[in-house]
């Protein structure tokens, strides 16, 4: 998956840029590169803000089953492969959390084969 050129002015809870999984879901995120991005204000709640967001909960928010799946998934879902190029920060904006946050699930999830590559963040 290739996501190219974004501009985003202006960003709340997730941040500018967010993958999120939950357990009660399943599946995988892999192969994601995302560049080229430009990213404006982030604000918000600092626990659920950030310039780049990789979360496997947001918040105090509680996923909902998946209504495909008849039993719970067998696995935590797999985030590997996920590359950021290429991100700057529009003049004049603020991110009002972290620039980066990068958090599993807390049953144990890993997040494998990151790479961030010319990032250019500034954050409160």
């Amino acid at each position: 998956i290739l996501v190219e050129g974004l501009r985003v002015e202006r960003a709340g809870a997730g941040g500018a840029v967010c993958i999120k999984t939950t357990a009660a879901r399943g599946g995988y995120v892999r192969n994601v590169t995302v560049r080229g991005v430009e990213i404006g204000s982030v604000t918000g709640d600092r626990q659920q803000v950030a310039g780049l967001m990789i979360a496997g909960r947001i918040g105090g928010w509680v996923p909902e089953k998946n209504p495909a799946c008849s039993s719970p998934p067998r696995a935590l879902p797999e985030i590997s492969g996920i590359s950021f190029q290429g991100v700057r920060q529009l003049r004049n904006t603020r991110i009002e959390g972290p620039a980066v946050r990068f958090h599993g699930l807390e049953e144990g999830q890993v997040i494998r084969g990151l790479s961030l590559q010319d990032v250019q963040l500034e954050a409160e």
